[in-house]
């Protein structure tokens, strides 16, 4: 099968987690999973039976899982891992985290990551003139990475969501 790679400005991949039905009723509204030393927070979305990352998943944290760094712009640990692929995703990061945190995490359905991207606004985006406080952009980016979690949060508590679902869609 041949990889396709996306090159985004800051390439949004999240990944997420599904509750079991044992786990239903005892679950939080967010955990923290820590994998070689390096934290992220997991969210659950309102309503539903899964968990989303927090934030893209960054190049540290790519590269202790995979021993590589593919970025474009490297040097940066905590901004987004970019120009990865579908299978890149599929079968070298998410088998390794997976292993290491005996849970079984995945990419987001196209349906999961919408819903959680709106932040429970039924097919609102947020205002133009919000956009420089929520994500990073053409204009204030410069066309480089930012180290992610900079921004403020959708209601959900979801960093850099604007437009992220797009690549999910395009993969999933």
């Amino acid at each position: 099968m041949k990889s396709t790679k996306f090159y985004f400005v800051t390439c949004f991949f999240l990944f997420a987690y599904q509750i079991t039905a044992q786990e239903i009723n005892q679950s939080d509204s967010s955990f923290i999973e820590n994998i070689k030393g390096i934290n992220f927070k997991m969210i659950k979305i309102p309503k539903c039976n899964y968990y989303v990352a927090q934030g893209e998943v960054t190049q540290e944290l790519w590269y202790a899982l995979t021993n590589e760094n593919p970025s474009q712009y490297q040097n940066c640990p905590q901004c987004p891992v970019e120009s990865v692929s579908y299978n890149d995703i599929t079968e070298k990061f998410l088998p390794k985290l997976n292993q290491l945190a005996k849970k079984k995490y995945r990419l987001p359905t196209y349906r999961e990551w919408f819903f959680a991207a709106l932040g429970g606004n039924k097919y609102k985006s947020p205002p133009k003139e919000d956009i420089n406080e929520i994500s990073w952009n053409y204009e204030s980016s410069k066309l480089t990475p930012q180290p992610i979690m900079t921004k403020k949060t959708n209601a959900y508590g979801l960093y850099d969501i604007k437009n992220a679902y797009l690549p999910i869609y395009s993969w999933g």
